[in-house]
């Protein structure tokens, strides 16, 4: 039986007028003798002919058959689709796409606009292509039947980006599938997720539709091939988390349509990475919750939110998995690392004694208690899910002993034959039987970042796995993984070499960027043609683009072409109007910080407030200042926690025109007492909203560093608390004197530089943010002996709080001087040390901390800037202005 895409191997342009005839002719191309049926093209043809036939296509790029109307704009605007006008060379008419490109990466959320639906009235069975456009970043959109229940990313970035041949800005016309149409309409959003991705950015494109009727004959062919059996296994592993960091929502169907991709298609299995020592991603008897550590990125912080949403609301990915995979049927495998240790758990903080003794590692297989522990969790979790599979992955980090244990390969395999046992013991008791799996690397590329990456120093002894038969599939990763399947030729084990993004197929060596569809075929065809039943991806996006290399024939001949399956690109296309760019939005954004407005002692604000603008883009924009109290252009006072307001004086929104580098300012009055409003700085061209940026307002104390080394105690932080701060060309000067210390403090003896003990009280603390952006600070701290401590404090997204680096060193000095009950310090901080140095006018941020715990009243600590809350919370830090 030939495939429908044996037979009719589509090499398709995309559906616009200039490359009409070009349609009509590459569509019907072939790599085999067959013909396929030559049909019309019908462009926005409405209503449909009676009389279509196989062959015929339909070309929708009429944005108009789209809906709903209310969900669509002729402008860009928040919660709509943009029906965005374009022209193509040697095309005089414009034509137009429905896209998102408005940034708000402060409220991301409010840029997600309504699903898109187009009807279509039809019968019979069709192939279906999406029309989109490709973007540096993000983009494409996502689509499914109206009768399915997940939607599909049509990703137009299925190239490799550091390709010269990868066009951006060009039209890109995607396979979605083959499927009876008879009752179902088609469904668009924007990619799923998109407003959580690391960008967070929404944006999203779709220029038009392609059907192709199918005749019956095709369709027989593919319900066959759907029912059979690929000639060669293909499957791809999902590592657990990076997709999560990139598109997690709490959502089942989340978790579900990661087996859109596969359906269809040659693919054979799904592989989900639980986790490794010190946790898992599913809820079992044997681990905590899965965290990472460690890393700032913002998904890194979103994924881990949806694990704990799983946890909390009883979800199990595994299980989501297994069900929608033999929904569709697909296999579903899921693997373990048996070394790598993002962050400990309960088990492992109870037992130290099982830890690696001699060199790197973390447990020590040569400890029976280790070998049973691993084994009943491995058990336990085949024996609770319906997986197909289960892959035991030495692939990461490869220390499992201690480096002078003598005997590697026995312990290994006495764990290895346990692991067997346990595993035909749970086969014993379920209908579906789970095909026990080891994946590991020998001198792969990863592997030698940690070590030799031998199997020797691993401790994993592969003859004697094949001899044995401990395992149904082995999949090697390295520059010798080919050479297993010869190794295993003769035996009951099965050799699937497993393939690393970002490394060549062939060479294993490091890419500069990652392989294409192209380079990926190429790879699979010369490993099929060593004779390997089997290709394992790692870490490959499961692209629709590689639906088909599990077909040895036909991908013997698709590698002489040029061509990629499933994906055509188009014409480059000229915007009417403009967008900024992902860095051009971040550049601008870097022009702003938190606006601060000094605050008297008695709380009150009455300070003119002036928003500076920078048109950082190379067009020229409006700027539209307005504060986020404002309902319309109507300003409203902001009600405070404490009570009171803080009211805009007279209008509460201005415009600015600013050319390309021009820079202007709004200034408003802000009056009352209580909490600040926030301000909105949305950016627009031509009428078009393109990026929403929200600068925060603190009302806090104000304080001036004069230039002198000796300035009045002029500020007072309570009847007893008073200081100063100074400065010369240099040197940041911070004088502090504390009247009626305790006896404890007088006696203090801490002077151990960056001792934990010199936080406890008594202690005088300096907190400063020189850039004043609220995203990094310093923090030194002086004991009444003299000792010192410092640190820097810098916000950790991962964390959602800012986290403290105690091994950040500054070099400063300190004086302390206690005469009866009065204790006198002085900082003095080079500007080295911060970073930079106060031109006039600039404002820092800051704050004085003294804690009196062991004062005679135990009165505890007192604060200049943070009156409530926490003394550390930058948001509170006080302005200190340099005159």
């Amino acid at each position: 039986m030939k495939s429908p895409c044996t037979t009719r191997y589509i090499l398709c342009v995309c559906a616009m007028a200039v490359a009409i005839s070009a349609v009509a002719a590459a569509n019907n191309t072939s790599v085999t003798d067959l013909e396929a049926p030559q049909g019309r093209v019908l462009e926005n043809v409405f209503p449909l002919p009676a009389d279509l036939e196989p062959g015929d296509e339909l070309l929708i790029t009429d944005m108009a058959r789209f809906g709903p109307a209310e969900a669509i704009s002729d402008y860009s605007v928040k919660g709509k689709w943009w029906r965005r006008e374009y022209t193509v060379e040697g095309v005089a008419k414009p034509r137009s796409l429905l896209s998102v490109e408005l940034q708000d990466l402060d409220d991301p959320e409010s840029c997600l606009a309504p699903a898109l639906h187009l009807p279509l009235d039809l019968e019979g069975w069709y192939e279906i292509w999406v029309l989109t456009y490709r973007h540096h970043e993000n983009g494409g959109v996502d689509v499914r039947l109206s009768g399915e229940p997940y939607f599909l990313h049509a990703d137009p970035l299925q190239v490799n980006p550091e390709s010269p041949d990868t066009r951006y800005g060009a039209l890109v016309e995607l396979r979605y599938r083959a499927a009876d149409l008879t009752g179902q309409d088609l469904v668009f959003q924007q990619p799923y997720g998109t407003y959580e991705s690391q960008s967070k950015l929404a944006n999203a494109s779709l220029a038009g539709v392609r059907l192709i009727k199918l005749s019956d004959a095709e369709v027989a062919d593919i319900q066959a091939e759907r029912q059979a059996t690929p000639p060669v296994t293909v499957g791809y592993d999902n590592d657990g988390f990076s997709y999560f960091h990139r598109w997690a929502v709490h959502d089942k169907a989340c978790i579900a349509r990661l087996l859109e991709p596969l359906r269809d298609t040659s693919a054979t299995f799904l592989n989900y990475e639980l986790g490794g020592l010190g946790g898992l991603f599913i809820p079992t008897p044997f681990a905590g919750m899965y965290q990472m550590t460690g890393h700032t990125r913002h998904g890194d912080y979103r994924a881990n939110a949806f694990y704990r949403w799983c946890f909390e609301n009883d979800v199990d990915i595994l299980q989501v998995l297994t069900d929608r995979a033999h929904e569709v049927d697909l296999k579903l495998y899921a693997s373990l690392m048996l070394q790598r240790c993002f962050s400990p758990d309960d088990v492992m903080r109870e037992h130290p004694e099982w830890k690696v003794k001699r060199g790197p590692g973390t447990w020590d297989y040569a400890i029976p208690e280790v070998q049973d522990y691993q084994v009943k969790k491995l058990a336990w979790i085949m024996e609770n899910h319906e997986i197909d599979g289960f892959i035991v992955d030495f692939t990461r980090y490869g220390h499992h002993f201690n480096q002078d244990e003598p005997d590697k390969f026995g312990h290994m395999n006495a764990f290895l034959r346990k692991v067997r046992a346990a595993t035909d013991a749970v086969n014993a008791k379920k209908e579906r039987n789970v095909a026990l799996c080891a994946s590991f690397g020998d001198r792969s590329w990863h592997l030698t970042h940690w070590g030799t990456g031998k199997l020797e120093d691993q401790g994993l002894d592969v003859q004697t796995w094949l001899d044995e038969g401990l395992f149904d599939v082995i999949m090697p990763e390295g520059p010798t993984a080919i050479d297993f399947v010869a190794m295993a030729q003769g035996t009951a084990t099965e050799v699937w070499p497993r393939f690393v993004k970002g490394v060549d197929i062939e060479t294993h060596t490091k890419l500069d960027g990652q392989d294409g569809p192209k380079d990926i075929e190429r790879g699979v065809h010369w490993a099929c043609e060593h004779g390997a039943p089997g290709i394992f991806f790692f870490n490959y996006e499961p692209w629709t683009t590689l639906a088909r290399v599990g077909y040895p024939d036909e991908l013997a001949k698709r590698v002489e072409t040029p061509e990629v399956y499933g994906l055509q690109e188009g014409p480059d296309v000229v915007f009417s109007t403009w967008c900024p760019s992902l860095p051009e939005v971040a550049a601008q954004r870097e022009t702003f910080a938190p606006l601060t407005v000094p605050a008297h002692d008695d709380g009150k604000v009455d300070a003119e407030v002036v928003i500076r603008v920078i048109n950082t883009f190379p067009e020229t924009v409006e700027a539209r200042v307005l504060w986020e109290e404002a309902s319309g252009w109507r300003t409203t006072a902001k009600k405070s926690s404490q009570g009171g307001s803080l009211t805009i004086r007279g209008t509460g929104h201005q415009i600015l025109s600013l050319a390309p580098q021009a820079s202007e300012g709004a200034t408003f009055r802000l009056t009352g007492r209580g909490a600040a409003p926030a301000v909105n700085v949305e950016f627009t061209a031509e009428g078009n909203l393109l990026v929403v940026h929200r600068i925060p307002v603190r009302a806090v104390p104000e304080t001036g560093a004069p230039v002198t080394q000796e300035a009045a105690l002029n500020v007072q932080i309570d009847e007893r608390t008073r200081f100063a701060f100074s400065r010369d060309a240099e040197t940041l000067y911070l004088t502090v004197c504390v009247e009626e210390i305790g006896p404890k403090a007088a006696g203090d003896d801490r002077t151990t530089r960056d001792a934990n003990e010199n936080y406890k009280p008594d202690s005088i603390e300096l907190y400063i943010d020189p850039a004043a952006r609220e995203e990094s600070f310093m923090h030194f701290v002086l004991t009444p002996a003299g000792g010192q401590t410092d640190a820097l404090w810098r916000y950790e997204p991962f964390q959602g709080h800012h986290a403290r680096n105690t091994k950040w060193d500054g070099e400063w000095s300190a004086e302390s001087l206690i005469e009866k009950d009065v204790w006198t310090a002085t900082f003095s901080i080079p500007f080295t040390t911060l970073g930079r140095v106060p031109q006039a006018d600039h404002v820092w941020r800051a704050n004085v901390v003294v804690n009196r715990g062991t004062a005679t009243d135990g009165d505890g600590s007192v604060s200049w800037a943070a009156q409530a809350g926490s003394p550390r919370d930058p948001a509170r830090f006080g302005r200190l202005v340099f005159h």
